[in-house]
């Protein structure tokens, strides 16, 4: 029984040169799927698991499949990947389904790595091969030392029967998981109400609250905070300053534009600017009042985060793909927002379009100065 079963499985070897010599052979994947496809509209899983497991620090690998006779609908993380500090998976991706997860601590042990659920839309070979493998070893987080496998696709034969597909583990997370719409925002616990236009049910009224009582944002002389306003160039940078602890600087910039503005206002775009934070529209001119967009803002707060890409490009076709106006980002623009889905700092307008030059609002940015402050820590 056990040899015909491992007969009956579709095992793709990989001689993995990964970080250390003894990572050079021995390690396997393997994909497991039924011996032949139910019928159209019926569900099936497919597992891939690994054997000879070195220890990994991330993984990311895409499944291949004719879109014509199946449908991915779903991706579980498999025991073996349930220690993430984020994993991320996209069942729709453009060249199949995609899989990226990068451990706490390390990935050790055999098992399940991702349990694909599809259903069946025609007759016909799935033809599903395994590809664009990247794995990490925990001795070298770089990922400019990590190894690309090429892809092997699956022999025209018959899929073969799955062991039971692994579930989830409690907890275990996929990104991106939320957006900026006041139904998906959960509010934990209720603060004291300080504005006249926030009321508790505010999906930002935490967030408000808090960026309030740290000094970041403040309302207006009527009591009220308008969330919904846009935010300016100058204000952000103001608020910035101000979680920065309003530095001194020289006081000195190029720009001719914000003599007449608020004395503040000048002192962080001087900081701003001597940091490096901030360009002006021209070479003399800053356009203090201009509305700033969702894309210059995580710029700027990415830049004096230290302006340094980590772990989170290793979800980029993941968020490509998500992400419906992800298409014509500029590369700028692509790494500090990827940057700021990945550190949970946004999320998106809706579930798949980030809305990156679209006004940033106050609420808005409340909302993600506080998260910044909780997750990276203010400076």
């Amino acid at each position: 029984m056990k040899k015909l079963l491992r007969s009956a499985l579709l095992t793709i070897c990989l001689c993995v040169a990964l970080l250390l010599p003894a990572y050079a052979a021995g390690t396997e994947l393997e994909l497991a799927a039924p011996d032949a496809l139910p019928a159209v509209g019926e569900t099936f899983n497919v597992t891939i698991a690994i054997s000879g497991n070195p220890g990994l620090g991330a993984v990311q690998m895409t499944l291949a499949f004719d879109k014509a006779v199946v449908e991915c609908i779903e991706i579980s993380m498999g025991t073996v990947l349930s220690d993430s500090v984020v994993g991320g998976s996209n069942p729709s991706g453009g060249s199949g389904a995609k899989v990226a997860a990068v451990a706490f601590d390390h990935f050790s042990g055999d098992g399940i790595l991702a349990t694909y659920t599809f259903k069946v839309r025609s007759a016909g070979n799935p033809a599903f091969a395994l590809k664009d493998i990247v794995l990490i070893g925990t001795d070298r987080s770089d990922i400019n030392h990590t190894v690309n496998i090429p892809g092997h696709v699956a022999p025209e034969q018959p899929m073969v029967q799955p062991s039971v597909p692994a579930q989830p583990a409690p907890g275990t997370a996929t990104k991106p998981e939320t957006t900026d719409k006041p139904e998906e925002e959960e509010i934990t616990a209720p603060l004291p109400q300080t504005f006249t236009d926030v009321p508790g049910s505010h999906w930002a009224s935490v967030y408000i609250e808090k960026a309030a009582s740290m000094g970041l944002i403040r309302g207006y002389s009527d009591g009220s905070f308008r969330p919904g306003n846009q935010v300016t160039r100058a204000q952000f940078v103001t608020m910035l300053w101000r979680m920065a602890g309003s530095p001194e600087s020289s006081g000195k910039t190029p720009f001719t534009d914000i003599v007449g503005i608020n004395a503040e206002f000048r002192s962080a775009i001087a900081w701003a600017y001597e940091q490096g934070y901030i360009n002006g529209r021209t070479a003399t001119t800053f356009a203090p009042s201009d509305p700033l967009s969702r894309q210059a803002a995580m710029k700027v707060l990415f830049l004096y985060a230290g302006g340094k890409s980590g772990q989170e490009v290793l979800f980029t076709e993941i968020y490509n793909d998500r992400f419906t106006d992800s298409a014509g980002l500029p590369d700028w623009a692509r790494t500090s927002l990827y940057w700021a889905v990945y550190n949970e700092l946004i999320s998106g307008t809706t579930p798949t379009t980030l809305g990156a030059t679209n006004a940033a609002t106050r609420g808005q940015l409340a909302k993600i100065l506080v998260n910044y402050a909780e997750k990276i820590g203010t400076q």
